[in-house]
C-alpha cells in the first residue's frame, strides 16, 4: 500500500526539506526558502515570470480583439466602404474578416497555449511571443501597403506587436540569469 496523503495546507506544491535547495549561510533566506514555506525546486518557478504571464493576457487579449473584429466585420457592424478594398482581392468584408481572425486571432491563442499549458518549455512560450509580436508588425504592414490608409490605431496595434517582442524578449533574458534546475531523480 501507499503512505497516507499529506495535508499540504491546499497548496500543491510540494514542501521543501530542511536545507533542501539552500546555500550560504542556513538562515533559510537563500533560494527562496523560509523555514516552513511551500517551495519549488529552483529555476521551474522562474520559467513563468510576470512578463511570461503578462505577455499570455496580451496575446489572449489581441486574439480576443481579432476574433470580435473579424465576426464584426464579416457581420458588417461597422459599414466600412467597400471602396476600401479595391487594392485587395476581395469585394466585401467577409474574407478581411476572416483573414482576421485566422492569421491573427488564432495564431496568438496558440502563442498563449505554451505558457499556460507547457510551463516546463518556457522557450516554446518565448519563441511563440516573439511570432506574435512579429506577426502583428507584419499584418499592419501589410495592411498599410494594400489598403494605403492609415487609422489610429494601427499604431496601437503595431505598439502591441512592439510590446511582445519586448516582453518575449526580457522574459528570455530573466530565464537565462535564473539557476538551472536539478534534474529529477
Amino acid at each position: 500500500m501507499g503512505s497516507p496523503p499529506q495535508d499540504t495546507g491546499g497548496c500543491s506544491a510540494p514542501r521543501a526539506a530542511p536545507g533542501l535547495f539552500r546555500s550560504g549561510s542556513g538562515d533559510g533566506k537563500e533560494a527562496g526558502v523560509d523555514a516552513g514555506v511551500t517551495t519549488e525546486r529552483p529555476g521551474t518557478r522562474r520559467a513563468r515570470t510576470w512578463q511570461a504571464w503578462v505577455l499570455v493576457a496580451l496575446e489572449l487579449f489581441v486574439a480576443y480583439q481579432a476574433v470580435t473584429g473579424g465576426l464584426g466585420l464579416i457581420a458588417d457592424t461597422w459599414g466600412l466602404p467597400a471602396e476600401w478594398l479595391v487594392r485587395t482581392p476581395f469585394t466585401t468584408w467577409v474574407g478581411p474578416g476572416w483573414v482576421l481572425i485566422l492569421l491573427v486571432g488564432v495564431p496568438h491563442v496558440l502563442a498563449a497555449t505554451p505558457v499556460v499549458a507547457m510551463p516546463r518549455r518556457p522557450r516554446l512560450g518565448i519563441l511563440a511571443g516573439f511570432l506574435a509580436g512579429i506577426s502583428l508588425l507584419v499584418w499592419i504592414a501589410v495592411q498599410l501597403a494594400v489598403l494605403q490608409l492609415y487609422f489610429f490605431l494601427q499604431s496601437v496595434i503595431a505598439v502591441i506587436g512592439l510590446v511582445e517582442i519586448g516582453l518575449a524578449h526580457w522574459w528570455r533574458r530573466r530565464l537565462d540569469r535564473a539557476p538551472v534546475a536539478a534534474p529529477h531523480e
